[in-house]
């Protein structure tokens, strides 16, 4: 129990406090004094310039003592109308004194919480920085990087854009660079600075956009011949933005991002203008490890600099969050050894350790700047600062942004500003395409969002989860359907005579111990969905829950082969882009999941989708690869970054890929699986 209490005047507004989800609020008026609890569920830039919507709590105005359980998170203040009173916060609440306050949810409770969601505005976030935010938010076709026009660094032509070499090149006396891209003439030269910039071709319906470090650039004229690679629409860096959307169980309207590999903080400096006229409501700043971990910039100059960045973000309102380098070094995502020779020195790791220090404290005398620290969550606790096995793909950057997904929804003032978002109306499990009704509805196949039916197509290595039968040999780790309950073994053996019933506990049924896990189970995977193994040795049961509350989920045991990282995946029937228009409309695809069992089996959770037609392309953001040791997060809902359309596709096939470690066994709950048009 942690109680904290605040004592407010007669005739005076409190102080707004932070009040997490499920906390116990107690009002204590003086004697003959009537006091009220008021709440507001807007963020703190909003109570800062006092525009919060404030309102009374569910027990009103109390002259006595009066306790309530609070069930989102926000922020309250205390209002005393004529005598001295009390606010008392329990933030860790026994079991029975929540359940005293424990009300069910009513079909009122969800329509008023739906509508107070549409009503709010959207959480609009930026971030900048360096390589863990990289220029990942740019898609289409991948070229090399230059060698010759040192300082910049190609993201990715339009999607549009053919396959072959690019021309690119460099004119040093006024800083100008231009391309010509695969089959067409040459473009325009355009001028460049510090930042991010789209390159026109010949073509003028294509282009290249670069990121320009111009401390980097040559001192004469230079040129390069690009070859291109893969076509993506991907986040390849930046899905751990996606990663918190579904840890926070809301997806955020994420800005563009500034992010340019490799920068200092004096590179950043030069680019602010764009950053804090963005538009952003809350920011994230990268720490740079690029001053005096890579480079020759001392701490001391390193955050003077940096602190300035991000004080013209505050001076425009907007909060930061402070990210601090996490630790380095640890096995990529292989389990393969990492190891530096020269650019991490004993010397320079003390500088990330000083640097984060000073970073923290600096950060900590300004109001509205939070921090975030990897550590406690990726640091393996080595005398080297290694990070956990696969948290890292080059003992820099996380692998697959993991580690800033745990980092950042762990952080307690992130819940503090993103708290009024804990909740979300269910989307689209049944709310499906009207081209004048619900343009913006689910254009998978009526009621597959749901997972309604079970006669989806099972490929090799899938089965319906068994229907428990007497003198039957199951293998340890089993899982049984009985009378519509799902019971688990987990040593096996030979069933006897007695058919499992019980809803609680272990039973024996003559011949195995069974435990129950849930009721409402039916086997089968989704009508129109089809269920493919990837990987060697993988196999896996479906089967489906109903919820208590009516929600139906489908389900899936993984029992891992002898790799980690196979799995297998769910694929609704393909999309045609009748209805969708190229080049206007966007598109995005999302998935609700839980990690039901054994959180730390489950290697990864992905969603992707294959565009064929015109152009083939591979959809995804990474998004949720590599969860690994240290798993904190057990639910979600995972998004793709709206696309435009391109033109040229026909069909889009979404797939939810699901990994187990080696060995290891997972069960997963999907639900609202949708594919829509953003409107």
């Amino acid at each position: 129990m942690t109680i904290n209490s605040y004592s407010t005047m007669a005739g005076t507004i409190g102080q707004p406090y932070f009040v997490s989800a499920g906390s116990l609020l107690t009002i204590i008026p003086s004697q003959g004094a009537t006091a009220s609890i008021e709440y507001t569920l807007s963020d703190l830039a909003s109570i800062r310039n006092g525009v919060a919507i404030w309102s009374l709590w569910a027990k009103g105005q109390a002259t006595q003592q009066t306790s309530d359980l609070f069930k989102d998170s926000g922020y309250v203040r205390l209002t005393s109308l004529s005598a001295p009173a009390i606010l008392q916060i329990d933030d860790m609440p026994s079991a029975s004194q929540i359940q005293d306050y424990l009300a069910p949810f009513s079909s009122t409770d969800v329509a008023a919480r739906t509508a107070a969601f549409a009503s709010r505005p959207p959480i609009i976030a930026g971030d900048f920085g360096a390589s863990f935010n990289e220029l990942c938010d740019q898609f289409g076709l991948d070229f090399a990087t230059p060698i010759n026009i040192t300082g910049v660094a190609p993201c990715r032509a339009s999607m549009q854009t053919a396959t072959g070499s690019a021309l690119l090149e460099f004119r040093a006396a006024d800083k100008n660079i231009r391309v010509t891209l695969p089959g067409e003439t040459v473009g325009s030269w355009t001028p460049i600075a510090d930042g991010i910039f789209q390159i026109p071709s010949g073509n003028t319906s294509n282009y290249m956009r670069v990121s320009i470090t111009s401390r980097l650039l040559p001192a004469t004229d230079k040129q390069d011949t690009l070859a291109s690679g893969t076509r993506y629409w991907r986040r390849p860096n930046g899905s751990w933005k996606y990663q918190l959307s579904a840890a926070l169980f809301e997806q955020i309207q994420w800005l563009p991002t500034f992010g340019i590999g490799g920068n200092q903080s004096t590179d950043v400096a030069k680019r602010m203008g764009p950053i804090v006229n963005s538009g952003a409501n809350i920011m994230l700043m990268n720490v740079l490890g690029n001053d005096y971990i890579t480079g020759n910039i001392t701490v001391p100059d390193s955050v003077i600099t940096t602190m300035s960045n991000g004080d013209q973000v505050l001076a425009k309102g907007v909060p930061v969050i402070l990210q601090l380098l996490p630790p380095r070094y640890g096995k990529d995502a292989a389990g393969g050894n990492l190891t530096f020779t020269g650019e991490y020195t004993a010397a320079r790791q003390g500088n990330m350790t000083t640097g984060n220090r000073a970073m923290r404290n600096a950060a900590y005398s300004r109001p509205g700047m939070y921090v975030a620290d990897p550590s406690k969550a990726i640091d393996a606790l080595s005398a080297q600062g290694a990070i956990f096995n696969g948290y890292t793909s080059d003992g820099k950057h996380p692998a697959g942004g993991l580690a800033h997904c745990i980092m950042l929804s762990n952080l307690a003032p992130l819940r503090q500003m993103f708290g009024a978002y804990a909740f979300s109306p269910t989307v689209g499990a049944g709310d499906y395409y009207n081209a004048t009704l619900n343009p913006g509805g689910n254009l998978l196949v009526s009621n597959q969002g749901a997972f309604a039916g079970s006669a989806g197509t099972k490929n090799a290595g899938i089965t319906n989860t068994a229907t428990w039968a007497s003198a039957t040999i199951v293998a340890a780790r089993s899982f049984v359907i009985s009378g519509g309950n799902l019971y688990f073994t987990d040593i096996g053996g030979t069933t006897g005579s007695i058919a499992p019933a019980h809803q609680q506990g272990s039973a024996s049924d003559g011949g195995v111990i069974w435990t129950f896990i849930d009721s409402g189970a039916v086997p089968g995977l989704g009508d129109n969905f089809t269920g493919t193994i990837e990987g060697a040795g993988v196999t896996a049961t479906v089967h489906s829950i109903t919820e208590p509350n009516g929600t139906r989920w489908q389900e899936v045991v993984i029992y891992g082969g002898p790799a980690d990282g196979n799995g297998l995946r769910f694929s609704p029937q393909a999309i045609n882009g009748s209805t969708i228009t190229p080049v206007t409309d966007r598109v995005t695809s999302e998935i609700d999941w839980r990690i039901s069992t054994n959180p730390k089996d489950c290697y990864g959770l992905y969603l992707d989708c294959v565009l064929t037609g015109g152009l083939a392309v591979i959809w995804d953001n990474n998004s949720m690869q590599s969860i690994q040791q240290g798993m904190m997060i057990d639910g979600g809902r995972t998004s793709l970054e709206p696309m435009v359309w391109p033109t040229g596709v026909t069909n889009v096939q979404p797939r939810f890929h699901m990994q187990v470690k080696a060995n290891g066994m997972t069960r997963v709950r999907t639900n609202n699986f949708t594919f829509r048009k953003v409107i």
